[in-house]
């Protein structure tokens, strides 16, 4: 999770993940979520994680031929 602890694991429950998205856990690999998450938590328990969704693709632009 960008803007917490980039070097500290966060675990959470993939029922979340999946009812917010609407994906089974096999297409969540390679997936980019977007979430609104308290970030100045100091413990990953104390973190919570709402209005997750599927991040928007990057414009074509971004990526030169």
């Amino acid at each position: 999770m960008v803007g917490w602890k980039i070097t500290t694991p966060v675990l959470m429950p993939l029922e979340p993940i999946c009812a917010a998205t609407g994906l089974e856990p096999e297409q969540l690999p390679g997936t980019w979520l977007v979430a609104d998450v308290n970030c100045y938590a100091r413990n990953p328990a104390d973190l919570y994680f709402r209005n997750i969704t599927l991040a928007p693709s990057p414009d074509e632009e971004w990526f030169p031929e």
